[in-house]
């Protein structure tokens, strides 16, 4: 562990930093996180008869390929959490889901061997819910077909409060070598409300178990306009997670969708903060990881120089997936279990989200998938230009790209143009630094989807 001397900045002193309140309410609308485009209300109901074919015709094993494994089960429910999940306080659920998993597998597989995989992420719900042993006994038949590529990525999401030292020796065994812990905030009014309770000391053990098991890169994320939280409980949460030195921070902006996630209605809507409030909480936290060294990119994630992300990201290089940024450019993603996510060049595809339904396909020998869009090569232009707002801060200058956006959206690029949102570098439209918390704003430029109006998202500060 190492011990960071540092003075972040007070708030009196980031005040002439801040845009005005009337700035940020005129740009706080709903809008997609974009982590993929077209995104997934966009996406059209699947048709069992056809699922297989499209499969067939769209992944292509012989290819570098990542796999994202969804496990759902909390043993508690954060009320904050957006995410697909099952609350059980029984362990007796591991076990059959587990065995789901390996039937997934070999249906989406078939008898292919060797596969070229890069990336292997574990998300949930709560990876660490899952006993070592039952994770071993989930990863081993895949490794039995797979070969992992030489640049590649293993990680997996662990909770402070029930990841144990024999589940990083497990895990490292197999060959994850990134963790990643949900840290939120440490105030406990504010755990008390998200029902998120971790201590210092849990969060202490879990990153030295990490580095004692050869952990190579340790991630946090945190997250910014929870319920009762202000600039001081953030800036008391930073303090405290310098002690640790994280590789990577992911600085989420809270997404208030109870229409999608009841949970967020135990609390009142009162007890949020403000747009502006949201504001000033990022900008103090990205002006306090940056003077500690931390490197920013991207809508909301910091990384220290010495991290291969770092790296990629300098010679832009990072992609954005449905599993995060990462540094592998693998366009090919087999996502298994409830609510999983796979994508082709060609095809995105969703597994169903209900649990009892995706029991019973597996069981009978089905594939899972309730939802699918076939890209049109419009998609996959707007997508290529959304990627590179949301990654690199840019837009292509090229007539061809700026072709594609009706009178409305020329109209406000030329406004972010004229507040200094957007400006002229080279042969891109370069987002100013400062406005890096608009690159949904700007992306949203490129949505050809949203003029429809029918989905409702998150707001963008």
């Amino acid at each position: 562990m190492t011990n960071i001397i540092f003075q972040a900045r007070s708030f009196v002193q980031i005040c002439d930093m801040l845009m005005p309140k009337e700035f940020i309410e005129k740009h706080n609308r709903s809008l997609p996180r974009y982590t993929s485009y077209p995104t997934v209300p966009n996406w059209k109901d699947s048709d069992q008869k056809t699922d297989k074919s499209l499969l067939n015709n769209s992944i292509d094993l012989s290819k570098v390929t990542s796999l994202y494994i969804h496990l759902p089960y909390c043993e508690s429910l954060c009320t904050y959490c957006g995410c697909n999940k099952w609350i059980s306080k029984t362990h007796a659920v591991e076990d059959p889901y587990v065995g789901l998993i390996q039937k997934e597998w070999s249906l989406r597989i078939g008898s292919t061997t060797d596969i070229p995989l890069e990336n292997l992420h574990l998300g949930g719900g709560t990876p660490t819910f899952f006993s070592p042993h039952n994770l071993k006994k989930m990863i081993e038949p895949i490794k039995e077909r797979s070969q992992r590529t030489a640049d590649s990525e293993w990680s997996f999401e662990g909770h402070p409060s029930n990841t144990r030292l024999d589940h990083f020796e497990t895990l490292k065994t197999l060959g994850f070598d990134r963790v990643s812990f949900g840290i939120q905030d440490f105030n406990e009014k504010i755990q008390k409300a998200i029902h998120r309770h971790q201590t210092i000391d849990e969060i202490e053990n879990v990153v030295q178990n990490a580095r004692k098991t050869g952990f190579n890169s340790v991630n946090f994320d945190l997250v910014y306009g929870l319920p009762f939280q202000n600039l001081k409980h953030l800036n008391e949460t930073l303090q405290k997670i310098t002690l640790f030195w994280p590789e990577r921070i992911a600085l989420y902006s809270y997404a208030h969708v109870p229409w999608k996630s009841k949970s967020q209605r135990l609390y009142d809507e009162n007890d949020l903060p403000s747009a502006f409030e949201k504001y000033e909480m990022f900008i103090s936290a990205k002006e306090f990881l940056i003077q500690n060294g931390y490197i920013n990119f991207g809508l909301d994630h910091f990384v220290l120089p010495s991290d291969n992300m770092a790296k990629k990201f300098k010679e832009h290089k990072l992609q954005r997936t449905f599993m995060g940024y990462t540094t592998q450019n693998t366009p090919q993603l087999i996502g298994l279990g409830v609510s999983s996510i796979s994508t082709s060049s060609e095809y995105y595809f969703q597994n169903t989200i209900k649990l009892d339904e995706y029991k019973k396909k597996i069981a009978t020998g089905s594939l899972t998938f309730s939802k699918f869009k076939m890209l049109s090569s419009d998609d996959k232009t707007r997508s290529h230009i959304i990627q590179e707002i949301m990654i690199n801060g840019r837009i292509p200058l090229d007539e061809n790209q700026l072709s594609l956006l009706c009178d409305d959206s020329i109209e406000e690029l030329n406004q972010f143009i004229k507040e200094g949102i957007l400006t002229f570098e080279s042969n891109f439209l370069k987002m100013n630094p400062n406005y890096l918390f608009l690159s949904r704003n700007v992306a949203s430029l490129f949505d050809d989807y949203l003029k429809d109006k029918k989905a409702v998202f998150s707001m963008s500060i």
